[in-house]
């Protein structure tokens, strides 16, 4: 070949890799924007999940809710706000706070055992969950208001991050009256369960959430919950007025001042309490038959417990004998004896008499050697089941005998 030829070649072969070169520098660029544009794309897409929330928030949108409970629920004005409006199923804003209660509950093993019965109930709930409205931080309050003497009870305060139809917030601070309570960091999965035993003061306690979500409609909610009280056992089942009765079950409170019981709707005298036992005194003017018990603890109630009964009163009347002699015979007349005589106990002057015979008007007893003679003017007094007389009759032991016709024996 010439070198004509040969330069020729070379020539084409150079023009050949100068236009591949120029061809794959396009190339490479159309790809370059191609993985911005992909780049980009992606940043847009991402943005509906987890993302680095910032270190502080720049303006969090503030939803101010007033919640309060006493235990019952308490009518409020709806919730205010700020920044914007919530959402809520009605599309009003969301409203205030009511506690709420809930069934005890057993449940039966595969062994046919029952299961321990679970008696937590709700003490107070808001009606609406903490919802943030905008992407980024949101600032709750909420408020929980207590009755002197509650804030002894026991409370348990529970916490749900995220909800059905809701997100939940990648970061939570909670305070508590301006110390911080949590962080989304004491939650296990979704749920966050904190013992509030001697943490809420009576009057208003303030929650304070703040919580950040890259997206709106993240939610928050909580319940506070106790144990409400059970009566298992009542003894005696029987008793007068002023009896003693000893309350038996779980639940209750260590501190009388926040314990009541009510029997048959009137409040009984509370004697002492404890974590399984109350002891009360009976209340006067009950009704005879059986009468609803009621144990409260923080003005959280039991279920009535009902079979404790309240014996009336026997009544005497007269006597036949206004002045008779130690071991004389005499007849006592009233109502509400019992004709067992068993049942019946008759005191002149404090001393036992011993019962003849009975019937449910008069009882007949023989004055006893004991009482002191000659004395004047010796109560008598009959205990039908334990419950003392009412009345006033008495009468004089001495060898005079005067019936009760005024006129003395011969």
């Amino acid at each position: 070949m010439s070198k004509s030829a040969v330069a020729t070649v070379v020539a084409v072969a150079l023009s050949l890799s100068l236009v591949n070169a120029r061809a794959d520098a396009q190339t490479g660029s159309s790809t370059t924007k191609s993985a911005g544009k992909t780049a980009t794309t992606s940043s847009t897409t991402t943005t509906s999940s987890p993302a680095a929330a910032p270190a502080a928030p720049a303006a969090p949108v503030t939803q101010n809710y007033s919640w309060t409970s006493t235990g019952k629920p308490v009518p409020q004005t709806p919730a205010k706000q700020t920044g914007a409006a919530a959402p809520a199923a009605s599309g009003q804003p969301a409203a205030a706070g009511q506690a709420t209660t809930a069934t005890t509950t057993t449940a039966t093993t595969r062994t046919g055992k029952k299961a321990k019965a679970d008696d937590t109930i709700v003490f107070f709930t808001p009606s609406q969950p903490n919802i943030g409205v905008a992407k980024g931080w949101s600032k709750f309050y909420n408020y929980i208001s207590l009755s002197p003497g509650q804030e002894q009870m026991p409370f348990m305060l529970t916490m749900s991050n995220g909800g059905p139809g809701h997100g939940a917030f990648e970061q939570l601070k909670i305070f508590l009256s301006g110390q911080q309570l949590a962080t989304e960091k004491d939650f296990k999965g979704s749920q966050l369960q904190l013992k509030m035993d001697g943490t809420l003061n009576a009057g208003n306690n303030q929650i304070i959430i703040q919580g950040y979500s890259p997206v709106a409609g993240a939610q928050i909610s909580w319940k506070l919950t106790t144990k409400q009280p059970v009566i298992t056992t009542v003894k005696p089942l029987t008793g007068p007025p002023g009896e003693t009765l000893t309350i038996s079950g779980r639940n209750f409170a260590t501190n009388v001042a926040i314990t009541q019981v009510s029997i048959g709707g009137q409040a009984a005298t509370v004697v002492s309490s404890a974590g399984k036992t109350i002891t009360v005194q009976m209340p006067s003017g009950l009704p005879p038959g059986d009468n609803n018990v009621v144990v409260a603890v923080g003005g959280v109630q039991s279920k009535p417990f009902k079979s404790v009964s309240s014996k009336a009163a026997p009544q005497v009347s007269s006597c036949d004998f206004v002045s008779s002699a130690p071991g004389q015979a005499i007849t006592i007349s009233g109502k509400g004896f019992s004709t067992k005589s068993s049942d019946n106990e008759v005191t002149i002057g404090g001393v036992v008499a011993p019962i003849n015979s009975v019937s449910a008007t008069s009882i007949s007893v023989t004055i006893p050697e004991g009482v002191p003679y000659p004395s004047w003017n010796n109560a008598i007094v009959v205990k039908t089941s334990g419950v003392e007389s009412k009345g006033d009759v008495k009468i004089n032991v001495q060898q005079r005998v005067i019936p009760n016709d005024g006129v003395p024996e011969q």
